[in-house]
């Protein structure tokens, strides 16, 4: 039951981050769209809340502070390196360097995905804290 508590944390956070960065700052990432920000937020926020030690108030035996913390962090670096919007006088690029960078964003996400997941899983394995046998 504690890993769906968890799930749900990180899935709310990630939602909450996904709509401030998407509704208010127009945000989304490198990638422009609104699901991968929320599924990288939403793996982020879940892998530090298994990593890091429980501090903060502790919501259906889930300390979500650290939640918040790393799906937050994740969420400026994206927006971060998201390009910013084109002006009005646009330049036509070059085919072969659009491709390159989506490729490279792509590789990126890929990566990014699997060690998100390894975290995840790692840390409940390696994890043997009596809060995670609730």
């Amino acid at each position: 039951m504690y890993i769906v508590f968890n799930i749900l944390f990180a899935l709310g956070i990630g939602l909450a981050l996904t709509a401030i960065f998407a509704g208010i700052f127009r945000r989304s990432g490198p990638w422009a769209s609104n699901l991968v920000f929320f599924a990288i937020i939403f793996l982020a926020a879940w892998a530090g809340g298994v990593w890091i030690a429980p501090i903060g108030p502790a919501l259906f035996g889930v300390y979500w502070i650290p939640y918040l913390f790393f799906g937050l962090i994740a969420a400026l670096l994206l927006a971060a390196v998201a390009p910013s919007r084109p002006s009005r006088k646009r330049e036509v690029p070059n085919p072969a360097e659009k491709t390159q960078a989506l490729m490279t964003y792509d590789i990126f996400f890929i990566i990014l995905i699997v060690a998100l997941f390894i975290a995840i899983v790692s840390g409940y394995l390696l994890n043997s804290s009596p809060a995670s046998t609730m």
